[in-house]
């Protein structure tokens, strides 16, 4: 993939800062920390066209872990539960919903169950193993033709290579009271990540951005978001 690493460096995606230090390396990958609000960003990153490349197997190399997909599914459960706490029915919308197989711990009698993903792959598997719809595009330009009381980003806002135009789409299509639910990303301010650096094992090709409560919690309050409640449950999970 290194043909496809970008050679521009772009601007903090918090605060739009332009100067960063060298905070972590993994081969020819840079995590840049900006100086003035300490957002790390691997910065370049992939082309349009590096990124296809990137997930064009991913699925299927997902799949093939069955340990460690038996260990998310417990993951699930603990996520769903936790959601259960502030909302029992309504209309959910799981972005980077891969197959399905956390909308489908949901029940389907109070909840309508809907996911957007990049790949024919996933919408074909998740209509096939749960009958749950799957649309498949790019987020931020998809039309829906309801408001969701609930949306989740499970594993997946530090994969967007620009996460603030997403989370302003999500301002756009959430109802109103409507509960926006992160998890499962890598923490920016983890003290392992600062002990390891490029060695961290979640400073990987496919995470561009390591948001910390902070900077996620900056970005919300752009979008008339407020921070209800929070949790770091990995502990409890396997």
């Amino acid at each position: 993939l290194e043909k496809y690493l970008g050679k521009n460096i772009a601007p903090c995606v918090v605060c739009g800062n332009n100067n960063f230090d060298i905070h972590s390396e993994l081969e020819y990958l840079k995590g840049r920390q900006c100086k003035e609000c300490g957002m790390i960003s691997i910065n370049p990153y992939f082309t349009k066209e590096g990124i296809e490349l990137l997930y064009s197997t991913y699925l299927s190399n997902r799949l093939a872990d069955k340990k460690t997909l038996q260990q998310r599914e417990i993951m699930y459960d603990i996520d769903r539960d936790w959601i259960l706490r502030h909302i029992t029915r309504g209309s959910v919308l799981d972005i980077g919903s891969s197959a399905g197989y956390f909308l489908s711990r949901f029940n389907a009698n109070n909840f309508k169950r809907m996911g957007v993903e990049r790949s024919d792959e996933c919408r074909i598997e998740a209509m096939n193993k749960f009958n749950i719809p799957i649309i498949v595009g790019d987020f931020t330009k998809i039309e829906f033709d309801e408001a969701f009381d609930l949306i989740t980003m499970r594993g997946v806002i530090e994969h967007f290579v620009d996460p603030v135009s997403v989370i302003e789409r999500i301002s756009e299509i959430i109802s109103k009271g409507g509960l926006l639910y992160i998890t499962a990303t890598p923490n920016g301010a983890a003290f392992a990540f600062d002990v390891y650096r490029g060695k961290w094992n979640l400073f990987s090709p496919d995470h561009v951005h390591h948001f910390s409560l902070q900077h996620l919690d900056n970005i919300m309050s752009r979008y008339s978001f407020k921070l209800i409640d929070y949790s770091y449950q990995y502990e409890e999970t396997p």
